[in-house]
This record gives C-alpha cells, structure tokens and sequence, in this order.
C-alpha cells in the first residue's frame, strides 16, 4: 500500500555576532581613507554573501559525490518504500521508537499504535520492518540523510537516479519478478513492484552493484 508523505520540513538557524571594543578603552577615529577602504570591504563582502545567497551554495552542503555514497545503501529500494524513507530520515527519534515498537511486537504489526505522534513517513515504514529496524541501528548515517533530504531534497534526488543509471548501466539494475525498472525519455529511473501487494526489498553492496561484472568462461 502507498503511503503519501508528509512535506519535509527545512529548519534554517541563523545567529548574529556582536564585535566590541574592550570596554573603558577609546579606539583612535580611523582616517578618511582608511574608512572608505573598509566600506568598500564590507560592500565587496555583502555582496559576496548574497550571490552565495541567491545560488544556494554553502560549504556546509554534501558533495554530488558525498551524497551517491550516502544514498547508495537504499537508492535501488523500490519508489514506494522510498516515498517513506527519504522524509522519514528527518524524524529519527519517531525512527527508533517505531523500530522498537515493532521489534517488542514480534516484529510485524498490522496497524499503527493509538495515541502515538510520530510522522506519517515513519508510520509508512512499519509495513517494511526490516528498513525501519536497519535505519534505527545505522544512526550516524540517518543523521546524515536526514541533513541532506532537510537542506538539498533535489539534490537528494538527483544522487538517487546517479546511482541507479550507473548501476543500469553495469547490468546489475534490470526489470525481473519482483520489479519492474523503467527509464523515460529523460532518463529517470522508477523502479516498482511486479506485485503491489509484495514489496521486494533488495540487499546489495554498493559499491558492488556499480560495477560491471565480470565473469570467468
């Protein structure tokens, strides 16, 4: 069953730093010079903290190539389990307690406890208890998902369809009986279930899968 997901909330901080002088202590009139050298600086400056601004760049923002790598445990997971996934990697607390709401109850359960508040994504997820159990005990790496869905969601996605055209492109990401891969016209990868009521959950290596293999006669 498909389980729509909840809009992934970005938190954004911001905080501001106050530079005195030491106080009792009178800092000497800077020259005319001086003054227009620094306005220019602070000119220069400002300007260069709006362009970053406007493109969205920030140091503090994964690599293409950190985030292939962050992905590519669950980037060949089926649509419909990543639909849960990906907003669900934002409330890591709902994460651990539905993990271990599941596990005390045998390990499946068939409808969400009364009373509790966790996000609907993380809800979706306890019809796959395997995923939500391997995301509760990889915390680091749920931390780090759940940064990048919150603060670079499209570039998320794009990590996503990068490991799968290359892993497509090696042989190892093809349509058989528990999936069917399609790639449109413009080169989006969707992989769903041959049954909607059986949803196939692949294990693999990543840094296998993206290479091609290579066989003995």
């Amino acid at each position: 069953m498909r389980n729509p997901s909840t809009p992934w909330m970005v938190l954004l901080f911001s905080g501001l730093l106050c530079l005195a002088g030491p106080l009792g202590y009178a800092e000497d009139e800077p020259e005319d010079g001086a003054a227009d050298t620094a306005k220019d600086t602070a000119t220069d400056d400002t300007a260069t903290e709006d362009a970053a601004a406007e493109d969205g760049s920030s140091s503090d923002k994964y690599s293409p190539k950190e985030l292939e790598e962050i992905v590519g445990p669950v980037a060949l997971y089926p649509d419909v389990v990543l639909s849960s996934l990906l907003p669900a990697s934002t409330a890591p607390i709902d994460v651990v307690q539905a993990a271990r709401y599941v596990k005390a109850q045998g390990g499946e359960v068939k409808e969400v406890p009364d009373g509790v508040s966790w996000d609907d994504s993380v809800k979706g997820l306890m019809q796959f208890p395997d995923v939500l159990q391997w995301m509760s005990e990889n915390l680091d790496w749920l931390e780090q998902l759940g940064y990048a869905v919150a603060v670079q969601e499209d570039d998320v996605l794009e990590a996503i369809q990068q490991f799968r055209r290359e892993t497509e492109e090696a042989g190892n990401l093809k349509s058989d009986d528990h999936q069917n891969v399609e790639v449109s016209n413009e080169n989006i990868i969707t992989i769903e279930p041959t049954d909607p009521e059986v949803v196939y959950v692949p294990q693999y290596e990543p840094a296998v899968v993206v290479q091609p293999y290579v066989g003995g006669v």
